[in-house]
Protein backbone atom coordinates (compact mmCIF):
# COMPACT_ATOMS: atom_id res chain seq x y z
CA UNK A 1 0.00 0.00 0.00
CA UNK A 2 2.49 2.64 -1.18
CA UNK A 3 1.75 6.24 -1.96
CA UNK A 4 3.62 9.16 -3.53
CA UNK A 5 3.94 10.54 -0.04
CA UNK A 6 5.37 7.64 1.99
CA UNK A 7 3.56 6.37 5.08
CA UNK A 8 4.61 7.13 8.59
CA UNK A 9 5.71 4.00 10.46
CA UNK A 10 6.10 3.76 14.23
CA UNK A 11 8.13 0.59 14.82
CA UNK A 12 9.43 -1.21 17.90
CA UNK A 13 10.64 -4.65 18.90
CA UNK A 14 8.63 -6.77 21.32
CA UNK A 15 9.45 -10.15 22.87
CA UNK A 16 7.51 -11.83 20.07
CA UNK A 17 8.84 -9.82 17.15
CA UNK A 18 8.66 -6.52 15.30
CA UNK A 19 5.51 -4.40 15.62
CA UNK A 20 4.67 -1.54 13.26
CA UNK A 21 1.87 1.02 13.20
CA UNK A 22 1.29 2.49 9.73
CA UNK A 23 -0.35 5.79 8.83
CA UNK A 24 -0.92 6.23 5.10
CA UNK A 25 -1.84 9.72 3.83
CA UNK A 26 -4.82 10.33 1.52
CA UNK A 27 -4.01 9.18 -2.01
CA UNK A 28 -5.35 7.45 -5.09
CA UNK A 29 -5.63 3.67 -4.80
CA UNK A 30 -2.26 2.00 -5.37
CA UNK A 31 -0.78 -1.48 -5.61
CA UNK A 32 2.43 -2.49 -3.88
CA UNK A 33 5.11 -4.80 -5.20
CA UNK A 34 5.15 -8.52 -4.60
CA UNK A 35 7.39 -9.34 -1.65
CA UNK A 36 7.87 -11.87 1.17
CA UNK A 37 8.65 -11.86 4.90
CA UNK A 38 10.62 -14.42 6.86
CA UNK A 39 8.07 -13.98 9.69
CA UNK A 40 4.31 -14.37 9.74
CA UNK A 41 2.42 -11.12 9.26
CA UNK A 42 -0.69 -10.47 11.38
CA UNK A 43 -2.39 -7.16 10.60
CA UNK A 44 -5.35 -5.26 12.07
CA UNK A 45 -6.99 -2.81 9.63
CA UNK A 46 -8.02 -0.06 12.01
CA UNK A 47 -10.05 2.36 9.91
CA UNK A 48 -9.57 1.61 6.21
CA UNK A 49 -10.02 -1.53 4.08
CA UNK A 50 -7.13 -3.36 2.48
CA UNK A 51 -6.48 -6.00 -0.14
CA UNK A 52 -3.84 -8.66 -0.84
CA UNK A 53 -2.94 -10.78 -3.83
CA UNK A 54 -2.02 -13.95 -1.96
CA UNK A 55 -1.69 -17.59 -3.07
CA UNK A 56 -3.26 -16.85 -6.43
CA UNK A 57 -6.32 -15.15 -4.92
CA UNK A 58 -7.41 -11.60 -4.24
CA UNK A 59 -8.30 -11.18 -0.57
CA UNK A 60 -10.32 -8.19 0.59
CA UNK A 61 -9.74 -7.07 4.18
CA UNK A 62 -12.67 -5.06 5.62
CA UNK A 63 -12.25 -2.32 8.19
CA UNK A 64 -11.71 -3.84 11.61
CA UNK A 65 -10.60 -7.22 10.25
CA UNK A 66 -7.45 -9.17 11.08
CA UNK A 67 -5.43 -10.62 8.20
CA UNK A 68 -2.80 -13.35 8.54
CA UNK A 69 -0.11 -14.09 5.95
CA UNK A 70 2.25 -17.01 6.45
CA UNK A 71 6.03 -16.68 6.36
CA UNK A 72 7.81 -16.81 2.98
CA UNK A 73 4.50 -16.44 1.09
CA UNK A 74 4.72 -13.95 -1.82
CA UNK A 75 2.02 -11.30 -1.58
CA UNK A 76 1.21 -7.84 -2.90
CA UNK A 77 -0.85 -5.28 -0.92
CA UNK A 78 -3.17 -2.81 -2.58
CA UNK A 79 -5.91 -0.30 -1.88
CA UNK A 80 -9.42 -1.39 -2.90
CA UNK A 81 -10.53 2.27 -3.13
CA UNK A 82 -8.95 5.73 -3.15
CA UNK A 83 -7.89 6.91 0.29
CA UNK A 84 -9.93 10.03 1.05
CA UNK A 85 -8.55 10.13 4.60
CA UNK A 86 -5.53 8.77 6.49
CA UNK A 87 -5.46 4.99 6.82
CA UNK A 88 -4.07 3.18 9.85
CA UNK A 89 -2.91 -0.41 10.37
CA UNK A 90 -1.12 -2.32 13.13
CA UNK A 91 1.16 -5.13 11.95
CA UNK A 92 2.84 -7.81 14.07
CA UNK A 93 5.61 -9.99 12.66
CA UNK A 94 5.95 -13.27 14.57
CA UNK A 95 7.96 -16.45 14.26
CA UNK A 96 5.95 -19.02 12.21
CA UNK A 97 7.16 -21.99 14.28
CA UNK A 98 6.37 -20.22 17.53
CA UNK A 99 2.94 -19.28 16.19
CA UNK A 100 2.10 -22.88 15.35
CA UNK A 101 3.40 -24.08 18.71
CA UNK A 102 1.19 -21.51 20.44
CA UNK A 103 -1.82 -22.94 18.60
CA UNK A 104 -0.70 -26.54 19.31
CA UNK A 105 -0.09 -27.27 15.63
CA UNK A 106 2.79 -29.18 13.98
CA UNK A 107 5.60 -27.03 12.60
CA UNK A 108 4.62 -27.71 8.98
CA UNK A 109 0.84 -27.43 9.47
CA UNK A 110 -0.81 -25.37 6.70
CA UNK A 111 -2.62 -22.16 7.61
CA UNK A 112 -5.61 -21.76 5.34
CA UNK A 113 -7.77 -18.87 6.53
CA UNK A 114 -6.19 -15.48 5.87
CA UNK A 115 -8.88 -12.89 6.77
CA UNK A 116 -10.83 -12.91 10.04
CA UNK A 117 -13.73 -10.57 10.78
CA UNK A 118 -14.94 -12.01 14.09
CA UNK A 119 -15.09 -9.66 17.07
CA UNK A 120 -13.30 -12.19 19.30
CA UNK A 121 -10.28 -12.35 16.98
CA UNK A 122 -10.01 -8.56 16.96
CA UNK A 123 -10.35 -8.43 20.74
CA UNK A 124 -7.56 -10.98 21.17
CA UNK A 125 -5.32 -9.08 18.74
CA UNK A 126 -5.78 -5.91 20.77
CA UNK A 127 -5.19 -7.72 24.06
CA UNK A 128 -1.91 -9.16 22.81
CA UNK A 129 -0.82 -5.82 21.37
CA UNK A 130 -1.58 -4.11 24.68
CA UNK A 131 0.29 -6.76 26.71
CA UNK A 132 3.35 -6.30 24.51
CA UNK A 133 3.14 -2.51 24.49
CA UNK A 134 2.85 -2.30 28.28
CA UNK A 135 5.64 -4.84 28.80
CA UNK A 136 3.39 -7.17 30.79
CA UNK A 137 4.87 -10.32 32.29
CA UNK A 138 6.10 -12.95 29.79
CA UNK A 139 3.42 -15.32 31.09
CA UNK A 140 0.64 -12.86 30.24
CA UNK A 141 2.14 -12.06 26.84
CA UNK A 142 2.51 -15.76 25.98
CA UNK A 143 -1.06 -16.51 27.07
CA UNK A 144 -2.40 -13.66 24.94
CA UNK A 145 -0.35 -15.01 22.02
CA UNK A 146 -1.83 -18.49 22.51
CA UNK A 147 -5.33 -17.02 22.56
CA UNK A 148 -4.82 -15.11 19.32
CA UNK A 149 -3.06 -17.99 17.54
CA UNK A 150 -5.83 -20.40 18.52
CA UNK A 151 -8.50 -18.09 17.12
CA UNK A 152 -6.63 -17.65 13.81
CA UNK A 153 -6.30 -21.33 12.88
CA UNK A 154 -8.69 -24.12 12.01
CA UNK A 155 -8.83 -26.39 15.01
CA UNK A 156 -9.40 -29.59 13.01
CA UNK A 157 -5.69 -30.43 12.95
CA UNK A 158 -5.12 -29.98 16.67
CA UNK A 159 -3.36 -32.81 18.41
CA UNK A 160 -5.48 -34.53 21.05
CA UNK A 161 -4.01 -34.91 24.51
CA UNK A 162 -4.81 -37.06 27.50
CA UNK A 163 -5.93 -35.13 30.57
CA UNK A 164 -2.84 -34.03 32.49
CA UNK A 165 -2.25 -35.40 35.96
CA UNK A 166 -2.87 -33.20 38.97
CA UNK A 167 0.69 -33.90 40.08
CA UNK A 168 2.11 -32.47 36.84
CA UNK A 169 0.07 -29.29 37.23
CA UNK A 170 1.09 -28.99 40.88
CA UNK A 171 4.73 -29.19 39.83
CA UNK A 172 4.18 -26.34 37.41
CA UNK A 173 2.25 -24.33 40.00
CA UNK A 174 5.08 -24.74 42.51
CA UNK A 175 7.59 -23.79 39.84
CA UNK A 176 5.75 -20.52 39.16
CA UNK A 177 5.44 -19.89 42.89
CA UNK A 178 9.14 -20.49 43.41
CA UNK A 179 9.98 -18.05 40.64
CA UNK A 180 7.23 -15.48 41.25
CA UNK A 181 9.44 -12.36 40.94
CA UNK A 182 11.25 -13.73 37.87
CA UNK A 183 10.50 -13.65 34.14
CA UNK A 184 8.83 -17.03 33.75
CA UNK A 185 7.57 -17.84 30.25
CA UNK A 186 4.70 -20.11 29.31
CA UNK A 187 7.24 -22.46 27.70
CA UNK A 188 9.15 -22.68 31.01
CA UNK A 189 6.08 -23.57 33.06
CA UNK A 190 4.56 -25.94 30.52
CA UNK A 191 7.85 -27.85 30.23
CA UNK A 192 7.74 -28.53 33.98
CA UNK A 193 4.28 -30.06 33.51
CA UNK A 194 5.33 -31.95 30.39
CA UNK A 195 2.64 -30.26 28.26
CA UNK A 196 2.53 -27.98 25.24
CA UNK A 197 2.03 -24.30 26.12
CA UNK A 198 -1.44 -24.30 24.53
CA UNK A 199 -2.56 -27.37 26.49
CA UNK A 200 -0.92 -26.24 29.73
CA UNK A 201 -2.57 -22.81 29.72
CA UNK A 202 -6.04 -24.34 29.50
CA UNK A 203 -5.36 -27.18 31.95
CA UNK A 204 -3.90 -24.77 34.53
CA UNK A 205 -6.97 -22.53 34.36
CA UNK A 206 -9.31 -25.50 34.81
CA UNK A 207 -7.31 -26.90 37.74
CA UNK A 208 -6.66 -23.70 39.69
CA UNK A 209 -9.40 -21.32 38.56
CA UNK A 210 -7.12 -18.68 37.02
CA UNK A 211 -4.59 -18.44 34.18
CA UNK A 212 -0.89 -18.85 35.00
CA UNK A 213 -0.06 -15.15 34.61
CA UNK A 214 -2.75 -14.12 37.10
CA UNK A 215 -1.53 -16.72 39.57
CA UNK A 216 1.99 -15.30 39.32
CA UNK A 217 0.69 -11.74 39.65
CA UNK A 218 -1.24 -12.65 42.82
CA UNK A 219 1.96 -14.07 44.30
CA UNK A 220 3.86 -10.91 43.40
CA UNK A 221 1.27 -8.75 45.13
CA UNK A 222 1.43 -11.00 48.19
CA UNK A 223 5.21 -10.69 48.20
CA UNK A 224 4.90 -6.91 47.90
CA UNK A 225 2.57 -6.81 50.92
CA UNK A 226 5.11 -8.63 53.03
CA UNK A 227 7.91 -6.31 51.95
CA UNK A 228 5.82 -3.24 52.68
CA UNK A 229 5.05 -4.63 56.14
CA UNK A 230 8.80 -4.79 56.71
CA UNK A 231 9.08 -1.09 55.92
CA UNK A 232 10.70 -1.43 52.50
CA UNK A 233 10.17 1.60 50.20
CA UNK A 234 7.80 1.17 47.26
CA UNK A 235 10.45 1.61 44.57
CA UNK A 236 12.50 -1.23 46.02
CA UNK A 237 9.42 -3.39 46.54
CA UNK A 238 8.50 -3.01 42.86
CA UNK A 239 11.92 -4.17 41.75
CA UNK A 240 12.21 -7.08 44.16
CA UNK A 241 8.67 -8.35 43.64
CA UNK A 242 9.06 -8.50 39.86
CA UNK A 243 7.01 -5.50 38.70
CA UNK A 244 8.08 -3.44 35.69
CA UNK A 245 8.22 -0.26 37.77
CA UNK A 246 6.55 1.43 40.73
CA UNK A 247 3.50 2.54 38.75
CA UNK A 248 2.98 -1.05 37.62
CA UNK A 249 3.11 -2.14 41.26
CA UNK A 250 0.55 0.50 42.25
CA UNK A 251 -1.91 -0.50 39.50
CA UNK A 252 -1.72 -4.22 40.26
CA UNK A 253 -1.69 -3.75 44.04
CA UNK A 254 -4.79 -1.54 43.99
CA UNK A 255 -6.64 -3.87 41.63
CA UNK A 256 -6.07 -6.87 43.90
CA UNK A 257 -6.23 -5.32 47.38
CA UNK A 258 -8.47 -2.29 46.91
CA UNK A 259 -5.82 0.08 48.25
CA UNK A 260 -2.40 1.39 47.26
CA UNK A 261 1.08 0.47 48.51
CA UNK A 262 1.39 3.98 49.94
CA UNK A 263 -1.49 3.25 52.32
CA UNK A 264 0.08 -0.01 53.45
CA UNK A 265 2.62 0.92 56.08
CA UNK A 266 4.78 -0.98 58.49
CA UNK A 267 3.69 -0.65 62.10
CA UNK A 268 7.29 -0.76 63.27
Amino acid sequence: MRSVQPPRIDAWHSRLGLIERYEYPPSRAETGRVHVHREMQICLSLDFPGRYDYRGKRLDVPVGAVSMLDAWEPHAPSDPIDRDRPAHYIVMYVDPIGFRASADLPQAAPLDVAVHTGAEVVRRFRRLHRALRLHDSPLRQDERFCELASSLVIRGGTTRHAAPSARALLRARDYIAGHAPMRVTLADASAVAGLTPWHFSRAFRRQFGMPPHRFQLALRVELARRMLAEGMPGSEVAQRAGFADQSHLIRCFKRMTGTTPGRTRSRY
